[in-house]
């Protein structure tokens, strides 16, 4: 589907999906770059991909202008294809566990989630007071990992508790 004008009504709701508030009402985010589209449509969370080329994928695809792909970018120079994503849902806590609590810099979370692929972490728990998952910085410095790993976020005095009992 071609969409021209970028008063679409599309387009303001994938501009929307840049804010937290969003993010959490609608359970979706947004992924710039071809390699993060890649490594969502591997995982099967991509709704929708959104993209300047001609180019069709197995979900639903919007060829958009530049102009477009520049409003719903958080980027200063937008890539050529963005998805917009399901939350993934996290499975029980297993295997080798990681804690982290106030991690507040998007950057540091997103190289914390490669660190964790690279060191074979299975469970990364994100205490509430960390920052949104979600976060396109995040999401840009995992590099894609945010793909590999199971990432939970709750409250870390019930699991901290939980684990203990195990």
């Amino acid at each position: 589907m071609k969409i021209t004008s970028i008063n679409n009504p599309k387009v303001a709701y994938w501009a929307k999906l840049k804010m937290k508030k969003y993010r959490d009402v609608e359970h979706l985010f947004i992924v710039e770059s071809e390699n993060l589209v890649n490594e969502a449509l591997k995982k099967g969370i991509v709704k929708e991909i959104i993209t300047t080329e001609d180019k069709e994928y197995k979900v639903d695809t919007y060829n958009v202008t530049p102009e477009i792909m520049a409003k719903i970018s958080s980027l200063v120079t937008p890539n050529k294809v963005m998805a917009v994503c399901n939350f993934i849902l996290p499975d029980d806590i297993k295997g080798n566990v990681l804690l982290l609590d106030h991690i507040q810099d998007p950057g540091n979370l997103g190289t914390i989630i490669r660190s964790c692929v690279g060191f074979d972490v299975d469970t990364l728990v994100l205490g509430d007071t960390c920052v949104d998952l979600y976060n396109d910085k995040v999401l840009r410095a995992s590099e894609g990992n945010i793909f590999k790993l199971n990432i939970v976020r709750m409250d870390l005095k019930d699991v901290i508790k939980a684990l203990k009992e195990k």
